[in-house]
């Protein structure tokens, strides 16, 4: 739950639906501002004073550009639209993060210490993102039956997945696969098609 919400208010007669539709994207956006680390909130406030700059620069938005012969539109749409991808991202890390367990969670249904749950992260062996300061592991990963309660291969697809970065990892393993009929990889992994998912990430970790 979001520890802040706001209420808007207009400077101007508006429809009142048109209130509360500013209302809830602002209230997404702290709900989405509060979950990001220091890094990632700079670099949001970057992308916000960007497109504030963008918004006063003059520009011809219908103007032709020249290799597409399409519309070129204005600085201030494109400042807009990479806005509003960046803020697409957060809200799918957000969404990606809800079904996760702490490091005490893991250490509990694993049998292990908190410290040996955060080890195990750091060493690839589990799957887990560094979020606000703490670890989130995504609770699809782990199986009774598999070896060490986690669902056979996945740290070999996590090792095949090096170098990147955690929530990378986990963006491919939780979108649908080209290359495995549009399947997730996390579903294979748990139906025991291993070997496919580990074919599949190889084939990413080569791409540019």
């Amino acid at each position: 739950m979001s520890r802040f919400s706001v209420q808007v208010e207009a400077e101007e007669r508006v429809p009142r639906r048109e209130i509360e539709r500013v209302e809830e994207d602002v209230n997404l956006f702290l709900a989405v501002y509060q979950r990001l680390v220091r890094h990632e909130l700079a670099h949001l406030r970057n992308a916000l004073v960007h497109a504030v700059e963008e918004a006063g620069n003059d520009g011809d938005p219908d103007a032709i550009h020249p290799a597409t012969g399409e519309r070129a539109g204005s600085r201030e749409e494109h400042a807009a639209a990479e806005l509003e991808s960046l803020f697409d991202l957060f809200v799918a890390r957000r969404q990606l993060l809800e079904d996760t367990l702490t490091a005490p969670q893991v250490g509990e249904i694993l049998g292990i210490s908190r410290q040996a749950a955060t080890g195990r992260a750091e060493s690839g062996s589990l799957l887990a993102v560094l979020d606000r300061g703490a670890y989130r592991f995504p609770r699809w990963q782990f199986d009774p039956r598999g070896p060490d309660g986690v669902v056979h291969g996945l740290p070999e697809v996590l090792d095949a997945l090096e170098p990147q970065r955690a929530f990378s990892k986990l963006v491919f393993l939780s979108r649908p696969n080209t290359t495995l009929d549009e399947r997730e990889p996390r579903e294979l992994l748990r139906q025991g098609e291993s070997e496919r998912v580990l074919a599949a990430a190889r084939a990413a970790a080569e791409l540019p």
